[in-house]
């Protein structure tokens, strides 16, 4: 079992000091060192709790600041915004910027590659954000929403960035970073030429990662290729 750096400094890089030092120190341990002290006979409890309170706050966060921040965006342009955000890649990001890896407490099993590992570092993230939530008490959502402002600021802005039309374009660079792997599109049609329905299929090699639908081949392979780019972690 490993635990990570001092806990002062990650209080000084968000910018936050806290009045109870448990919910940090909570925050940051993995359940695979919380089991592996258990199996010891300690109980120690590990970050999933908080995890789960930090995801729904940082919805609720994210979701005023899109609110105030564009006006002009209807309902379903501000879920994909906010999806666009609130996803293991950008809360990964936004780990890695503070070095939150760092700091973890990780059982055996995940040392070394855990903390290299974006998955872990995004739910460390979210746990961070419940402890700061309920050690700030009645300023719980003021005081996150001002760290997320802080600690997100990019991904707050890039969210708007990729618009419907795009979605193959960035699929396309995704698959290009990597070099070793073929993406192609599948289309299929039906229906009479005056109400045709297209169904395109991504392909990675030759797996399907994901699949569209549309009235024109377009939107049928902007479809897919969304739905390619969410499983990827990306929107």
């Amino acid at each position: 079992m490993a635990i990570g750096k001092d806990v002062s400094g990650l209080q000084e890089t968000i910018g936050y000091k806290f009045r109870d030092i448990k919910y940090l120190s909570v925050a940051i341990t993995h359940s695979s060192y919380s089991n592996e002290l258990k199996i010891k006979g300690f109980r120690t409890d590990s970050n999933q709790r908080l995890e789960f309170l930090g995801d729904a706050v940082l919805q609720t966060v994210i979701s005023e600041l899109l609110y105030k921040n564009y006006p002009d965006c209807d309902e379903g342009r501000l879920t994909e915004y906010r999806s666009r955000i609130v996803c293991e890649r950008s809360l990964g990001k936004a780990a890695s910027r503070i070095s939150l890896s760092d700091y973890l407490a990780l059982g055996n099993g995940e040392e070394p590659g855990g903390r290299q590992k974006v998955s872990i570092a995004a739910d460390a993230f979210e746990a961070l954000i419940g402890a700061v939530y309920l050690d700030s008490g009645e300023e719980g959502l003021q005081a996150v929403s001002s760290l997320v402002t802080r600690l997100m600021s990019e991904e707050i802005g890039d969210c708007c960035k990729i618009g419907i039309s795009d979605y193959v374009t960035e699929l396309t660079k995704l698959v290009e970073k990597d070099g070793a792997e073929q993406l192609s599109f599948v289309t299929a049609e039906e229906g009479p030429d005056n109400d045709k329905k297209f169904t395109v299929s991504a392909m990675l090699n030759s797996n399907v990662i994901g699949t569209g639908v549309g009235r024109s081949k377009s939107e049928a392979k902007s479809a897919a290729a969304k739905e390619a780019l969410r499983l990827f972690g990306v929107v």
